[in-house]
């Protein structure tokens, strides 16, 4: 059956990132953990490869930062008018926040064996 694994990722190991954990059964899904916490890039990447073989995980944060990302822009065209966009996931940002949990985390991911492209639904190698 399949793991989902949700990670909020804090931008920063100061601070909390919400994890949720859903486990496929039969006909539906259950909780199997909700709550906050601090950790490492690497300890995140190790508590989702705990889960086995047949792992999703949903990151909300930019994780393969490269010089020109559209997503941003294409969101601040759709919802700008709402005042309502993404701040803009570059490298020089990112290190000026502090923010590099998310490539951070990519790369761990990468060497447990995850694929981090979307469009390709294989299982790990």
């Amino acid at each position: 059956m399949t793991t989902f694994v949700g990670l909020d990722l804090a931008w920063t190991a100061t601070h909390e990132t919400g994890v949720c954990v859903l486990e496929e059964t039969n006909g539906g899904v259950v909780l199997r953990k909700l709550c906050c916490r601090i950790s490492t890039p690497e300890g995140f990447a190790t508590m989702c490869e705990s889960f086995g073989d047949d792992v999703v995980v949903a990151i909300d944060a930019p994780l393969v930062v490269e010089q020109h990302r559209r997503a941003e822009a294409e969101l601040g065209s759709v919802y700008g008018k709402y005042h309502a966009g993404a701040y803009s996931a570059n490298m020089p940002f990112l290190t000026k926040m502090n923010g590099l949990a998310g490539p951070l985390l990519a790369g761990e991911l990468q060497a447990k064996g995850f694929q981090l492209d979307p469009e390709r639904l294989t299982a790990r190698a």
